[in-house]
C-alpha cells in the first residue's frame, strides 16, 4: 500500500489511523505513507510502480489497485456554473444553475459515499414534490472495509482541537469487551469526544470488529441531538460490541467501572 499522507487513513483520527498501521504491521501487510509514485508500467503479466519517500523503489505486483479520487462527467451542451474544485454548484434546494436541472451524489462534491449520495436524492426529491425542506449533508458516517473495520461520524479529536473546543475524550479498549473475546476480535478501541460543559456528542472514531454497525447509533443520537447523559442512561445488552458506547461515555464521564 502506498499513500502520499502520513497516515493510512488521512481523513480518519489519527490515533485510529496509528492503531491500523500496527495492526497491518502485526498482519505482515507491508504500507508505504509520505509515499509518492511516480511512474507506473505494466508489460501484460505484472505492474512495476515507482515511488519515492523514505525509500525509492520499484515495487511490483500482479495487479494494482488505484484510489486517488473521482472527477465529475458532465452532460454536455449546458454550461453549469461549478465550484472552486470543479464540481456541480447546486443551491439549497440541490438545483444547480441552470433552472429545473437539480444534481445530487458524487458530481456535487465530497464526501463520495453511497449513502450521502442516496441521501441526497432523496432530500432533493421530496423537496420537489412535498413541502418538505431539502436538507444538505452534515453529519454523516464514514466507514473502512479492511480488517480491522474502521467507522466514524463528525469531528476528529485534531479537528476539535483546531476550532478550539472544549472536550472530553472517553474511549474503551476491545480488549475489555466479553463480546470481543469471545468472538476473538480483541483488538480496537471505541473513542467518543463529548463538549463541554452539556456533553453534546462531537464525534465518534472506532476501530474494531462490526465497527461500521455500530457506528449508526452514535448517528442517531447525533441527529436526536442527545448527550452523554441519554447514552449513558441507555441500557445496552450485555454482552455485546455495543455496550462499549456506553463503556466509552462513562469513561468521558469520569466514572468507567470496567476500565
Amino acid at each position: 500500500m502506498v499513500e502520499m499522507a502520513p497516515n493510512l487513513l488521512p481523513v480518519e483520527d489519527t490515533e485510529v489511523s496509528q492503531a491500523l498501521e500496527k495492526s497491518f504491521k502485526k498482519q505482515g501487510i507491508r504500507f508505504l505513507t509520505n509515499t509518492k509514485t511516480t511512474a507506473a508500467s505494466t508489460d501484460g503479466s505484472k505492474v512495476s510502480i515507482t515511488v519515492e519517500g523514505a525509500a525509492n523503489e520499484t515495487i511490483e505486483a500482479e495487479v494494482c489497485l488505484v484510489a486517488i479520487g473521482v472527477k465529475p462527467v458532465m452532460p454536455g451542451g449546458v454550461e453549469f456554473k461549478l465550484t472552486e474544485r470543479g464540481w456541480l454548484h447546486t443551491d439549497d434546494r440541490y438545483q444547480t444553475s441552470v433552472p429545473g436541472i437539480y444534481a445530487a451524489g458524487d458530481i456535487i462534491g465530497p464526501p463520495w459515499l453511497a449513502h450521502v449520495a442516496s441521501y441526497e436524492a432523496i432530500q432533493c426529491i421530496e423537496g420537489l414534490y412535498t413541502k418538505h425542506k431539502p436538507k444538505k449533508v452534515g453529519v454523516f458516517p464514514g466507514c473502512t472495509y479492511c480488517h480491522p473495520q474502521v467507522a466514524s461520524i463528525g469531528l476528529t479529536e485534531r479537528a476539535a482541537k483546531e476550532k478550539g473546543l472544549k472536550f472530553k475524550v472517553g474511549k474503551f479498549p476491545y480488549v475489555a469487551s466479553g463480546k470481543a473475546l469471545a468472538a476473538a476480535e480483541p483488538d480496537g478501541f471505541v473513542k467518543i469526544l463529548y463538549g463541554e460543559p452539556h456533553g453534546e456528542i462531537l464525534g465518534a472514531h472506532i476501530i474494531g470488529s462490526e465497527s461500521t454497525e455500530m457506528i449508526a447509533e452514535i448517528g442517531l443520537a447525533m441527529n436526536l441531538e442527545a448527550t452523554w447523559d441519554e447514552i449513558e442512561a441507555t441500557i445496552h445488552a450485555h454482552p455485546t460490541l455495543s455496550e462499549m458506547i456506553k463503556e466509552a461515555t462513562e469513561v468521558a464521564k469520569g466514572h468507567p467501572i470496567h476500565v
